[in-house]
């Protein structure tokens, strides 16, 4: 390395180049020189060349022993990398190779990915490392794993796509493909004068030949816009001629793309059996041009099927597409022999469900069908979340429009509050964008809905439909929960001034529902410390207009979506691996830190019913957690009645009772095969502490025993039930565990 190279050079590329040449492939790096602020090495590589190719100096597809290399080393390398080209004569029938103009260097494509990030990552030597395993792997032509498809060939087109999906243009009906023929489909499109981007999306297929009204049609259709053009242009595909009885024939060679101009693509047709279709479509198209009299700009796309001997990768059919753009300026007419430039089109798959469920990491099949009731804040991010993993809501619920405080945490956005748009109908518009139907919307309260409505009762029909429930009502949650629908209702809602949040799903044929999951809930906020009474969480809203119904709960959008990503990804699950077994409880804590969350999920049985005695009023719901400690503790004791406390909640509304657990018995309990005694001994202020933990959500409802034998209450329990009555809220339990299932008596409580 010369001295004057020293002095120039920097010390980053200094160093790069001495890890290139310790590199065990390298044979020797020459510095050969700078322009421009770049630095440009030639380093020659030795590949591994099977034994004979080895003896020859060269494999059988003409890389060589010792391959040259120029390493390009910008001025402002590391942040960017060095560019890596192989000699202009390299054989370019391979894959993983950049488009470039023929006669220049050959650019391989080494890396998956940036080749800056890796740089950054791994450092110089993991180039070297890539660049030396792309070329032993090119000399015995294992550049690619067909396994999976067939890999097409690499196109950079930098932002220039058809944004259709390859397999569209294929026919799928006989008699197939017009093999020699051309089909036309006439597509919106939008580009930019620079040639830098542009895009154009599926329109519908021209029937017909051409015509003076469809040419003349088509470049009045053409406009302009402050970038470049935003039209209608038509897009050829050109098919090859047949192959024989098997139709198109098979192409199991890859080949750089070299193609520049429309002499070269003409020539590319040729080689691809595409040339006839391209020439009919041209001496069609000059003849019209001649009488055009509309001046104006058109683009004109021509495509061209490559049959492989398997599917492609991503695709089902296995034609390969190539696509060019040719702009001309009408009337101008198409010289396939002119040096006029093309410009290298990518084909990139539309937005839809299959697209979005493999890129979320979803499996195309879809189990879910989801109902939203409450497009607010959260219910908002929920849709998007399913919207966005291509999952389309089937009913999106919510009354009320968009309002200025809605901004803050609210998927729609500020020109939403300017247009009075309403929640449910301004979502189904977005997730209809997705490439799906839009859902219908219900735009008033829930409550009013007609469930046999033909508009809306498929929705809340099935085993794989579920109504996701963010309204946070209470009055909702029971509706919901009474309501005569076979779809299992989730709910979702942040608690405790948004410092935790919970999740429900009900259990098969609906058993636990949403409120007696919601109890569950309630059972983990109490053992967390996070049950709050309703009067703190009054203390805690914001007025944001005039009037007792004009307030919400200050919380951030950050803190929503936390919740949310949760939820969603849960919902996802249901729809990828499908519905749950059981009911789930599940229950979120936000850290102090603010950022971190932990979700903690219950499997919850079904609810145990329990028979109850003199009195046809009430209904006494024995929840899972509770159920499970009454059978655990029965079990302790083998052949003797055993008992304890039972806590949980009443609803006076719907007259009935949920049992959420139990406070162990006293020590001075007495069991015997005859009866079960409860005790005194710390039974009050067990009973105290576990209602002060609840903050006055739930409470002591009573006593519970088991029975030997399957039976109903005694004499004695009677009798017991009896001194209970009026003395505890509400109501008051006694409850009876026996082999077949669960008795009760209930007298009627106190008003509080």
């Amino acid at each position: 390395m010369a001295d004057e190279f020293d002095a120039q050079v920097t010390p980053a590329i200094r160093g790069a180049i001495e890890t290139l040449k310790a590199h065990p492939a390298v044979l020797d790096a020459q510095v050969i020189g700078e322009r421009n602020g770049v630095w440009a090495v030639i380093a020659h590589i030795s590949v591994n060349l099977p034994s004979r190719a080895a003896a020859a100096g060269r494999s059988e597809n003409g890389v060589l022993a010792s391959e040259e290399v120029l390493v390009a080393f910008p001025a402002n390398f590391p942040t960017a990398a060095p560019r890596f080209t192989l000699r202009a004569d390299f054989p370019t029938n391979l894959p993983h190779i950049y488009p470039h103009s023929a006669g220049d260097p050959v650019p391989p494509c080494i890396t998956v990915g940036d080749q800056r990030d890796i740089l950054h990552d791994e450092g110089i030597y993991r180039l070297i490392v890539q660049l030396s395993d792309w070329l032993d792997r090119a000399a015995i032509d294992e550049l690619t794993n067909n396994e999976q498809g067939w890999e097409p060939s690499r196109r950079d087109a930098k932002f220039n796509v058809l944004q259709i999906d390859p397999d569209s243009l294929v026919p799928s009906n006989p008699p197939g493909p017009p093999l020699g023929g051309w089909r036309m489909f006439m597509c919106p499109t939008l580009s930019w004068d620079d040639r830098t981007m542009s895009l154009t999306w599926k329109g519908y297929m021209h029937k017909g030949g051409l015509s003076s009204e469809w040419m003349a049609k088509t470049v009045q259709q053409q406009k302009t816009w402050e970038r470049g053009l935003d039209g209608v242009a038509p897009i050829l595909v050109c098919w090859p001629t047949s192959g024989g009885p098997n139709g198109a024939p098979v192409d199991i060679t890859y080949k750089a793309d070299t193609v520049q101009t429309l002499a070269q693509m003409a020539a590319r047709a040729t080689e691809l059996g595409c040339r006839v279709s391209v020439d009919d479509f041209v001496s069609n198209f000059n003849r019209l041009v001649v009488n055009e009299r509309n001046r104006g700009r058109l683009h004109i796309f021509f495509v061209f099927p490559i049959r492989r001997p398997i599917h492609i990768i991503g695709q089902k059919t296995p034609y390969e597409m190539l696509a060019y753009r040719v702009e001309l300026a009408m009337p101008e007419r198409l010289d396939v022999g002119s040096d006029k430039p093309v410009t290298m089109i990518a084909f990139n798959t539309p937005i839809g469900a299959a697209l979005l469920k493999r890129t979320s990491g979803l499996s195309e099949r879809s189990t879910a069908q989801y109902v939203f009731a409450g497009c607010g804040s959260l219910g908002s991010k929920l849709v998007m979340h399913v919207a966005r993993a291509g999952i389309r809501p089937s009913l999106l619920i919510d009354s009320k429009i968009v309002v200025a405080h809605n901004a803050a945490r609210h998927t729609l956005l500020p020109d939403d509050v300017a247009r009075l748009s309403g929640k449910a109908r301004r979502l189904s518009q977005i997730v209809a964008s997705f490439g799906r139907r839009a859902p219908t919307i219900f735009e008033d309260d829930l409550r009013k809905l007609d469930f046999t409505d033909i508009r809306y009762r498929g929705a809340f029909a099935g085993d794989e439909a579920f109504v996701v429930n963010t309204t946070g009502s209470p009055a909702v949650r029971n509706f919901l929960t009474q309501a005569p629908i076979s779809a299992r209702v989730v709910e979702a809602a942040l608690v405790n001034r948004g410092h935790a949040a919970f999740m429900t799903i009900e259990g098969p044929q609906r058993t636990p529902t949403s409120t007696e999951l919601m109890y569950h809930c309630y059972e983990r906020m109490r053992k967390a410390g996070i049950l709050r009474s309703s009067e703190d969480a009054e203390n805690h809203t914001l007025d944001i207009g005039v009037g007792c119904h004009s307030v919400t709960i200050a919380m951030s959008d950050a803190r929503v979506s936390l919740v949310a990503a949760g939820v969603g990804q849960k919902l996802l699950q249901i729809d990828d691996a499908g519905r749950p077994p059981t009911g789930i409880a599940a229950l979120a804590m936000i850290g102090d830190d603010g950022m971190s969350i932990q979700w903690n999920s219950d499997s919850v049985g079904a609810t145990q019913i329990a028979k109850v005695y003199d009195s046809n009023e009430w209904t006494v719901r024995v929840l899972d957690a509770a159920h499970r400690q009454i059978v655990d503790n029965v079990a302790q004791y083998p052949g003797l009645e055993s008992g304890g406390l039972i806590v949980g909640s009443v609803s006076v509304l719907t007259r009935e009772i949920f049992i959420t657990g139990t406070i162990p018995a006293p020590s001075d309990s007495q069991r015997s095969a005859a009866r079960f005694v409860l005790g005194v001994e710390g039974r009050e202020d067990a009973i105290r502490r576990y209602q002060a933990s609840a903050n006055g959500t739930l409470w002591c409802l009573g006593t519970w025993h088991s029975h030997l034998q399957p039976s109903g209450p005694s004499q004695m329990d009677r009798d017991t039930a009896a001194l209970l009555d009026g003395q505890l809220k509400h109501a008051a339990v006694l409850l009876i565990r026996h082999p077949e299932g669960y008795a009760a008596l209930v007298r009627e409580g106190s008003a509080n």
